[in-house]
């Protein structure tokens, strides 16, 4: 296993594992095409259209491919367009196959955090919830520990600093979503964050990775 792990990427690139991002109409391209070694699948919040259930209908189609570690991105965002009812419908359906399938589930989340655990609470799910790119305040970081989220991180981490801190180790991923950075930069700044040497970041984000992502104990 490569010592960079990269659980949410929008793009290929050598020197890391990646779990290459894929829309519902991306996937089987993707997968045909073999460019990364394991893939997630999902309708964002952003591009929930009038043929949503199409889209969910490729994301159940594919789900069962062990390629697929996960199902997601999805989740909730009070910024974008499309109506909050409407985005809970569609994250809802991402959590039944993420059951279904007993996979984890990649989480988009802006500023609906508390709709985020209610729903989480209100269903009681059996799968891992990851939520990515994190960007919550202490305040945040402690109620979403309370309610058993895991955390992956990214960009601007010395801003996040703080809510980092709060991480129990084995609820941490790192990531670069869609951002022009690298993830050996991401690592090397989270393990000066943590005071912790590099190489003891990697092996618990591998092991972080092997048990959620990869059902090993």
């Amino acid at each position: 296993m490569n010592k960079y792990i990269n659980i949410h990427s929008h793009t290929y690139c050598d020197g890391a594992i990646i779990v290459l991002n894929c829309y519902p109409n991306e996937i089987q391209n993707a997968l045909s095409e073999n460019n990364a070694r394991y893939y997630t699948v999902g309708l964002h919040p952003w591009y929930i259209s009038d043929e949503y259930e199409i889209a969910l209908a490729e994301i159940r189609l594919t789900a069962s491919n062990p390629s697929i570690l996960a199902i997601g991105e999805t989740g909730l965002d009070k910024l974008c367009s499309t109506p909050m009812l409407l985005q809970e419908k569609v994250f809802k359906e991402h959590i039944a196959i993420a059951e279904e399938y007993q996979k984890p589930l990649i989480i988009h989340c802006v500023k609906a955090y508390n709709e985020l655990i209610r729903i989480k609470n209100e269903l009681n799910p059996t799968t891992p919830w990851v939520i990515h790119g994190f960007r919550g305040n202490i305040q945040i970081t402690k109620a979403l520990l309370k309610a058993g989220f895991y955390f992956s991180y990214g960009q601007n981490l010395s801003y996040l600093s703080e809510s980092l801190l709060l991480i129990p180790s084995d609820k941490l991923f790192l990531e670069t979503d869609d951002k022009a950075i690298l993830i050996e930069d991401v690592y090397a700044e989270t393990a000066r964050l943590l005071s912790i040497e590099l190489k003891q970041l990697q092996n618990l984000v591998l092991q972080n990775f092997e048990h959620v992502f990869l059902k090993k104990a």
